[in-house]
């Protein structure tokens, strides 16, 4: 089941408004989250500079090994 894809809604600091956070299950069970609107907020030079994220991913991480 590799392809289910996962999305969610969570707020950027950094551009003022929510954003859309697409997340893909591994073999293992984690997911991993990329933010769809990278392109807004200078990514590429900077990098996720949004402190929410990761909070986010780790729980989720988490979560999907328990289960």
């Amino acid at each position: 089941m590799r392809d289910i894809k996962y999305a969610s809604v969570r707020y950027c600091p950094h551009l003022g408004h929510n954003v859309i956070m697409e997340g893909r299950p591994s073999k293992t069970g984690a997911v991993s989250w990329e933010c769809l609107n990278k392109e807004d907020c200078g990514y590429r030079e900077k990098g996720c500079r949004n402190m929410l994220i990761p909070a986010v991913r780790d729980q989720t991480i988490s979560a999907g090994k328990e289960a």
